[in-house]
């Protein structure tokens, strides 16, 4: 049956989506939520499992024991259940995966470098200290990646995250890059700032690089011809309040982050891609991200911005004052980097998404 075929009769195929993250933040649950969109528009969605679907108490476990409980709960939930595509995105589903078959499988696995992680929590805490038991345990990785080593089609956001992965396990899978999207806001609802605002966007974590970051404008103070101001956004991040950085846990319009924003920076360790260096070139924000984000695979080098070594707070600073020192880079780059956005739409990914179910679905 080819595509057209495929088009028109949608409801001969039947499929599940399972996910423990799912709804409109800016984060993995709107990836979720986005394929299975697509995978409802090109399939009989039969079920769509949640965290919301499985007793909120699980996911106050520690990581490792939440993960494993977790995909025994999801195969229990599908036990009866016979379809022709399931696709998984995040945690453990070797259960799942394996209890479905001959199901054709799709999983999305946002994968960084893992040692690169381990490396910068045992720098900053001590040897022993990263929190994923799973991740590091060869026995416990190799149960927790079997999901990933027998699906059929192994999805990640980028090129960076799909060659890691396919070299940590030799995988021998199909592997597929599509990276996330965005929203485009309305022309009328973007503004610009008069003050210099430095702004990054996520949860605080070692390997994020948020401390680089911090070193960085600590340096710039330094320069009494320097006004401008920093602001961090996300989870954990007010540890950083007592080094001059104005910190939010949580905002309700992350657009207003964005509208007061002159220059956007990921300082990623190791990350597997980095969703709001996307969202700010969709504000006209240029960019400054690291090599170890896969989002600056969407970067060109003075182009939309600047792609710079990870670990490098003089680096970080530098970029930073290049733009200070040449307010006509920041309009001149962040045109160049809306025009990038638009290629990356959230309707033009999930076509990508339903390209992809629908090349599996027909493959014989």
């Amino acid at each position: 049956m080819d595509s057209e075929t495929l088009d028109q009769n949608n409801l001969l195929y039947k499929s599940v989506f399972v996910t423990t993250n799912f709804g409109l933040d800016t984060g993995s649950g709107n990836v979720s939520r986005h394929q299975a969109k697509a995978l409802a528009a090109v399939t009989n969605v039969e079920r769509v499992i949640t965290e919301a679907d499985i007793n909120s108490q699980l996911f106050q476990l520690p990581d490792t024991a939440r993960d494993f409980i977790w995909d025994y709960l999801v195969a229990h939930e599908l036990k009866d259940c016979a379809v022709d595509l399931a696709f998984f995105n995040g945690s453990p589903f070797g259960m799942a995966l394996g209890l479905l078959k001959p199901a054709k499988t799709i999983v999305d696995i946002s994968a960084h470098n893992l040692e690169l992680g381990v490396e910068e929590f045992e720098r900053r805490n001590g040897l022993g200290t990263y929190p994923v038991a799973h991740l590091v345990d060869p026995f416990l990785w190799n149960v927790y990646s079997q999901h990933i080593q027998n699906a059929d089609i192994v999805l990640c956001p980028s090129k960076l995250s799909a060659d890691y992965i396919s070299t940590k396990l030799s995988l021998k899978n199909a592997m597929a890059v599509i990276p996330p999207g965005c929203y485009l806001p309305e022309e009328n609802t973007i503004r610009f700032s008069e003050d210099f605002c430095i702004t990054h966007v996520g949860i605080n974590t070692n390997d994020r690089g948020q401390l680089y970051l911090v070193h960085a404008w600590q340096k710039l103070k330094q320069n009494h011809n320097f006004s401008g101001r920093i602001a961090m956004v996300g989870r954990g991040t007010n540890m950083w309040l007592p080094f001059g950085v104005s910190a939010l846990e949580y905002i309700d319009n992350i657009g207003t982050v964005y509208n007061d924003c002159s220059v956007y920076v990921q300082p990623s360790v190791t990350e597997g891609f980095g969703i709001p260096v996307l969202e700010a070139m969709a504000y006209y924000r240029p960019v400054i991200v690291t090599e170890g984000a896969g989002s600056s695979e969407l970067v060109e080098d003075g182009k939309e911005g600047f792609v710079i070594p990870i670990r490098n707070p003089e680096a970080i600073k530098d970029k930073i004052q290049y733009f200070y020192d040449n307010p006509g880079e920041i309009k001149r780059m962040g045109k160049n980097a809306r025009t990038k956005a638009e290629e990356y739409t959230w309707n033009k990914i999930e076509e990508k998404y339903q390209n992809l179910i629908k090349s599996l679905l027909t493959k014989t």
